[in-house]
């Protein structure tokens, strides 16, 4: 790797973490050519990758509060025909979002299209709001435990929640009702 490649991703972390935390107060997708891999997983033939440049991206991914979200289709998007030598095949377009993306967008699919005249395989996007009822997955945020109030919030709402029969429906019923007001909380706070 040459060290204007490494240079390159430090500004791109860099800017992608300062987007986030200058300028996202919603839900939030990155997606695109990162030029850059989570692990030898995702890349096949050629040099091995950059241990410190995974850890760097996972490392970015993480400070932005970012989930790797699957894409359909081929596992590698981009690929380097060496002739002779063989291909050397990465994953580099890829989707990024966070926890309230996909909580807001609950018809998310992401899939990659074939390569005909670039050696990438560009991805394609559709998301729609499901209109019917259904029932949504509870998200413990991971933020939630830096917050001054969490726990002494948590810990009232426990107490204050009585309920009636066998231990286990007693816990099952709190924890409908905790569910509920952390999602209250989650959008006062």
């Amino acid at each position: 790797m040459k060290v204007i490649e490494i240079c390159s991703y430090h500004k791109l972390w860099e800017d992608i973490t300062d987007v986030k935390g200058h300028f996202v107060t919603g839900p939030w997708l990155v997606f695109g050519d990162f030029n850059a891999d989570l692990g030898a997983h995702e890349k096949k033939g050629g040099a091995p990758l950059s241990r410190r440049s995974c850890e760097e991206f996972l490392a970015m991914s993480d400070v932005c509060e970012l989930v790797h979200v699957n894409t359909k289709g081929t596992k590698f998007t981009w690929v380097h025909r060496q002739g002779i030598r063989g291909n050397v095949e990465l994953r580099l377009n890829r989707r990024l979002a966070d926890l309230e993306w996909l909580d807001t967008w609950d018809q998310f699919d992401c899939g990659s299209l074939p390569r005909i005249c670039s050696d990438h395989n560009p991805l394609m996007m559709s998301f729609s709001k499901f209109s019917g009822a259904r029932y949504s997955l509870f998200r413990f945020r991971k933020m939630w435990l830096d917050h001054k109030d969490f726990m002494e919030y948590v810990k009232n709402y426990w107490l204050s929640t009585s309920s009636f029969g066998c231990p286990l429906s007693i816990v099952q019923h709190k924890l409908g009702v905790l569910r509920k007001a952390l999602r209250t909380w989650n959008w006062e706070v």
